[in-house]
């Protein structure tokens, strides 16, 4: 029975003192493949924080495949639609602004619906915008 365990000492032993390993530059850059900001555009159907309204619905934005997407939940009849039109607001807010935008990655920075939710006031980059929902127009808030 010591047999066993001195031979299981005498082989560990070279093992332990083996110094570590040192990492190299190619160690780091693939490691760094891994990290959130690298992987988070290839997960979709991540949802972003709710926002709650004030009749207990709440909106949210979502990844997709192509970029994001905006949903309002209404937990009360357990729904959950598109906000709005996401390419006609786009396509408001390029006539309004005179500026390109993307339909699947709108840079918000604040999302706002009005109380009767017919338009929604947002801000993109450093200018706001109210955009009327039911005739997809915007001007400067």
């Amino acid at each position: 029975m010591r047999l066993p365990t001195v031979a299981l000492i005498a082989l560990a032993t070279p093992l332990a003192a083996q110094s570590p390993r040192q990492l190299t530059a190619e160690d780091y850059r693939r490691a760094e493949r891994f990290l959130g900001a690298t992987t988070a555009p290839l997960v979709t159907g991540t949802a972003g924080r709710p926002t709650w309204l004030d009749d207990g619905r709440f909106w949210y934005r979502t990844t997709t495949a192509t970029g994001g997407a905006f949903y309002i939940v209404d937990p009360a009849r357990k729904t959950r639609d598109l906000a709005f039109d996401q390419g006609r607001l786009v396509a408001a807010l390029a006539t309004a602004s005179g500026a390109r935008v993307d339909a699947n990655r709108l840079p918000l920075q604040t999302l706002e619906f009005a109380k009767d939710m017919r338009s929604l006031t947002l801000a993109v980059q450093t200018r706001r915008w109210t955009c009327d929902l039911q005739a997809y127009t915007c001007a400067r808030a």
